[in-house]
């Protein structure tokens, strides 16, 4: 025979009335009701998270199992990336180009610094100075040819890479999940960028899931990439202009205007390709102005015929 527990709340004060309306002692009954409180859904539906922070979170998740499990200098042109930002970390001072001695960074140098500077002042607490026995280069390897052998590696691998982490396997690691933070960044501008294009929810899950689950930005985001923070610019800048003159466009603030400026000044020191950010802000900026004074001439006639009308009207009347 089952019997159901109450929890009413008695009439009477006194013990014996406590003792019958409850099976259980007064502090293990208010125990259960708030269990039974915690598990209603009104709290859980509170306590999940939105579909967009779980696409960010995974993101996260593969990012830093790629940052951790991808060997050092496997990733793309991370062999002269890395030591770009080694090189600002040690000296704060960009390398003398030569084209008899080009240096372990290579065409790296002549990138803008922005983002090895940044990622050498963020690991310059690291002794790195044994970065040439990490970096041991493969003098051997068939890269992007295929052959009988398989020795495609850049570098050789040694000890030196497995965990605890010290020395330049640390700054290399630690420089990697930075990038993938930048990577969710990009992720997050991508879900705002899309809520100014659609007003269902899945549509802009989709354009962040699509951008976050594509496997090469994935892999790159786990990797010294100057691609990373270039990115991440374009992503913000992007949603900036669309946001000012997009379907619900938003006024052009000094505010919104000073911080286009700083971003493209960013961008501009990060990457040449983003570069062209320089040109789509103004041509989005010179559509916009040319739309807002169609707008406005519109506005005006309708305006000034009503204030004729208004003016034949009174004088009719006298």
């Amino acid at each position: 025979m089952h019997h159901r527990l109450s929890f009413s709340c008695p009439t009477s004060t006194s013990s014996k009335n406590r003792s019958s309306v409850y099976p259980f002692p007064y502090p293990l009954k208010n125990t259960i009701a708030f269990i039974r409180l915690s598990a209603s859904p009104s709290v859980e539906e509170k306590m999940r998270l939105p579909p967009s922070t779980l696409i960010i979170l995974t993101f996260l998740i593969l990012g830093t199992l790629y940052a951790l499990t991808t060997p050092l200098f496997e990733a793309s042109d991370e062999l002269w990336h890395y030591p770009m930002a080694q090189h600002l970390s040690r000296t704060f001072s960009l390398p003398i180009q030569d084209s008899n001695n080009v240096g372990p960074w290579r065409q790296e140098a002549s990138q803008p610094p922005l983002y090895y500077y940044l990622m050498g002042w963020a690991t310059s607490w690291i002794d790195t100075r044994d970065m040439d026995q990490v970096r041991w280069l493969n003098t051997h390897v068939d890269n992007g040819v295929i052959t009988p052998d398989g020795n495609i590696n850049l570098a050789i691998h040694t000890a030196r890479e497995n965990f605890p982490y010290g020395g330049a396997v640390l700054a290399v690691r630690l420089i990697r999940l930075l990038s993938v933070l930048m990577g969710a960044g990009t992720i997050y501008f991508t879900y705002l960028l899309a809520k100014e294009f659609f007003d269902d929810e899945p549509s802009r899950l989709f354009a962040a899931a699509f951008a976050a689950f594509t496997p090469m930005f994935v892999f790159i985001s786990g990797a010294v990439n100057n691609d990373n923070l270039a990115t991440l610019l374009s992503a913000i800048i992007l949603f900036l202009l669309v946001r000012v003159s997009g379907f619900h466009p938003r006024p052009l603030t000094t505010r919104i205007s000073l911080l286009l400026g700083i971003l493209l000044a960013l961008a501009a020191l990060t990457k040449q390709s983003a570069l062209g950010a320089f040109g789509l802000t103004g041509l989005t900026l010179l559509v916009k102005s040319f739309l807002d004074s169609t707008r406005d001439q519109k506005n005006v006639i309708p305006s000034e015929a009503r204030n004729l009308s208004d003016n034949i009207r009174d004088s009719s009347s006298r």
